[in-house]
Protein backbone atom coordinates (compact mmCIF):
# COMPACT_ATOMS: atom_id res chain seq x y z
CA UNK A 1 0.00 0.00 0.00
CA UNK A 2 1.05 3.57 -0.96
CA UNK A 3 -0.34 6.08 1.58
CA UNK A 4 1.43 8.74 -0.50
CA UNK A 5 -1.15 7.73 -3.65
CA UNK A 6 -4.14 7.34 -1.30
CA UNK A 7 -3.67 10.53 0.15
CA UNK A 8 -3.25 12.08 -3.30
CA UNK A 9 -6.54 10.11 -4.61
CA UNK A 10 -8.14 11.44 -1.51
CA UNK A 11 -7.17 15.07 -1.54
CA UNK A 12 -8.05 15.88 -5.03
CA UNK A 13 -11.27 14.17 -4.84
CA UNK A 14 -12.24 15.71 -2.33
CA UNK A 15 -11.25 19.40 -3.47
CA UNK A 16 -12.63 18.64 -6.85
CA UNK A 17 -15.79 17.35 -5.47
CA UNK A 18 -15.96 20.19 -2.16
CA UNK A 19 -16.42 16.95 0.04
CA UNK A 20 -14.43 16.95 2.84
CA UNK A 21 -16.01 13.65 3.93
CA UNK A 22 -15.03 12.20 1.43
CA UNK A 23 -13.44 9.07 1.82
CA UNK A 24 -11.22 6.68 0.00
CA UNK A 25 -14.26 3.98 0.04
CA UNK A 26 -16.58 5.99 -1.46
CA UNK A 27 -17.43 6.13 -5.46
CA UNK A 28 -16.30 8.84 -6.75
CA UNK A 29 -19.39 9.20 -9.17
CA UNK A 30 -21.89 8.59 -6.62
CA UNK A 31 -20.10 11.26 -4.40
CA UNK A 32 -21.17 14.06 -7.02
CA UNK A 33 -18.09 13.21 -10.04
CA UNK A 34 -18.58 13.15 -13.20
CA UNK A 35 -17.22 12.96 -16.93
CA UNK A 36 -15.82 16.53 -16.70
CA UNK A 37 -14.41 16.30 -12.72
CA UNK A 38 -13.16 12.77 -13.75
CA UNK A 39 -10.35 14.35 -16.44
CA UNK A 40 -9.52 17.13 -14.25
CA UNK A 41 -8.77 14.31 -11.30
CA UNK A 42 -6.72 12.11 -13.33
CA UNK A 43 -5.18 15.49 -15.05
CA UNK A 44 -3.77 16.81 -11.82
CA UNK A 45 -2.95 13.42 -10.28
CA UNK A 46 -1.27 12.99 -13.76
CA UNK A 47 0.75 16.24 -13.38
CA UNK A 48 1.56 15.02 -10.30
CA UNK A 49 3.11 12.03 -10.26
CA UNK A 50 4.30 12.66 -13.95
CA UNK A 51 2.08 9.83 -15.33
CA UNK A 52 -0.09 9.87 -18.42
CA UNK A 53 -3.43 8.79 -16.74
CA UNK A 54 -6.59 8.44 -18.91
CA UNK A 55 -9.68 8.99 -17.30
CA UNK A 56 -11.43 5.26 -18.12
CA UNK A 57 -8.92 4.38 -15.60
CA UNK A 58 -11.35 6.20 -13.11
CA UNK A 59 -14.54 4.77 -14.82
CA UNK A 60 -13.36 1.19 -14.33
CA UNK A 61 -12.03 1.70 -10.73
CA UNK A 62 -14.88 4.46 -9.10
CA UNK A 63 -14.13 3.86 -5.60
CA UNK A 64 -11.11 5.69 -4.85
CA UNK A 65 -9.19 3.28 -2.72
CA UNK A 66 -10.01 0.76 -6.35
CA UNK A 67 -8.62 3.75 -8.33
CA UNK A 68 -5.55 4.32 -6.14
CA UNK A 69 -4.81 0.61 -6.03
CA UNK A 70 -5.12 0.68 -10.29
CA UNK A 71 -2.91 3.54 -10.08
CA UNK A 72 0.01 1.52 -8.09
CA UNK A 73 -0.65 -1.23 -10.13
CA UNK A 74 -0.54 0.24 -13.45
CA UNK A 75 3.11 1.23 -13.43
CA UNK A 76 4.90 4.24 -15.51
CA UNK A 77 2.58 3.68 -18.90
CA UNK A 78 4.86 7.44 -19.83
CA UNK A 79 4.88 11.22 -19.44
CA UNK A 80 1.59 13.11 -18.01
CA UNK A 81 2.44 15.69 -20.98
CA UNK A 82 4.16 15.51 -24.25
CA UNK A 83 6.32 18.40 -25.80
CA UNK A 84 6.07 18.94 -29.34
CA UNK A 85 8.49 15.86 -31.39
CA UNK A 86 11.40 17.39 -33.44
CA UNK A 87 11.84 16.32 -37.15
Amino acid sequence: MDPEIDELVLATSRELLDRDDLSLDDDFFVAGGDSMLAVRLTGRIGRTTNRRIRATMLFANPVLRDFATELRSSGDPGPAVEGPHSV
